[in-house]
């Protein structure tokens, strides 16, 4: 689904930036990003750019990707997609 304000893709505000505390990110900490395909808010490709983005600045430690079938609204996000995330995430920690 395109985004229905390009711009954003290309201008994100400050405390939105992939970049943030990332810079001394290893292999010791263990990132995870739950990539929400039908979010309207952080379009798909935005999404993509911020894990990209963050990856490449700690190729020691990039994402552990997981995908949600929701949008951005908690209240819509399937309790039992994101406890199967959360548990996924949690098996990479033994």
């Amino acid at each position: 689904m395109p985004s229905r304000n390009p711009e954003l893709l290309a201008f994100p505000e400050p405390d939105e930036s992939p970049h943030a505390g990332q810079e001394r990110l290893t292999a010791e900490v263990l990132r995870t990003y739950v990539r929400l395909l039908r979010d309207e808010i952080m379009p798909l490709a935005l999404q993509d750019r911020f894990i990209a983005e963050a990856d490449a600045l700690a190729p020691g430690a990039p994402f552990q990707v997981h995908e949600l079938d929701s949008t951005h609204i908690n209240s819509r996000i399937p309790p039992e997609g994101a406890a199967r995330a959360q548990a996924e995430a949690a098996s990479g920690l033994c």
